[in-house]
């Protein structure tokens, strides 16, 4: 939502040092008389406001509306830098493991569990056949993956070494055969 207040066309420098001191808890007089001795925040109104200085109502509203959103994209960027530093984490306690192979491993041991879980409490035989098959569908596409990752692996490290023999020129070829053979290459992949 684009947003047209007074606080929303203020410099985003501006914006932002208001919503932290709005996160601070600071007291909405202070925070209106602050923005007013601004030259960025007087160029704004002048260009938009006719020179209409900030209100306190206007803080008030930005608090319910656009400083709300801004919480928000914190908490947003917060958790993506959460995410970051544990898959980083992830892939220096694997040695060499990538973090997706620890993650996949990681879900089966945790479908496992939950499986065995759904099937202990289920009594009913229908019900838990059921149950058996939803676990199936959704361990096989997990293998199914795994295996796709595995052939993919076989198969880069099959183009590479062609590619590598043709640039090379290892194999005898003319030109002509050379840029052929790049780009089923490349056309494979």
């Amino acid at each position: 939502m684009t947003r047209r207040g007074k606080i929303a066309r203020l410099p985003k420098k501006v914006r932002d040092e208001l919503n932290q001191r709005l996160q601070d808890g600071e007291a909405l007089e202070p925070l209106a008389k602050w923005l007013n001795e601004l030259t960025e925040v007087k160029t704004a109104m002048q260009t938009y406001f006719k020179a209409e200085p900030i209100k306190i109502d206007n803080i008030s509203e930005w608090r319910q509306g656009g400083f709300v959103d801004w919480v928000k994209e914190q908490e947003s960027r917060g958790e993506v830098e959460h995410l970051r530093e544990y898959a980083q984490e992830m892939a220096e306690s694997a040695g060499g493991t990538g973090v997706s192979d620890c993650f996949r491993a990681m879900l089966a041991v945790k479908m496992a569990g939950v499986a065995r879980r759904l099937c202990e409490e289920e009594t009913d035989p229908q019900k838990l056949w059921a149950r058996l098959c939803e676990v199936n569908i959704q361990f096989s596409r997990l293998c199914r993956d795994d295996h796709r990752r595995v052939w993919t692996l076989i198969k880069r490290e099959k183009w590479d070494k062609e590619l590598a023999a043709i640039v090379k020129e290892e194999t005898p070829m003319s030109r002509e055969e050379r840029e052929r053979r790049i780009k089923e290459i490349y056309a494979s992949i």
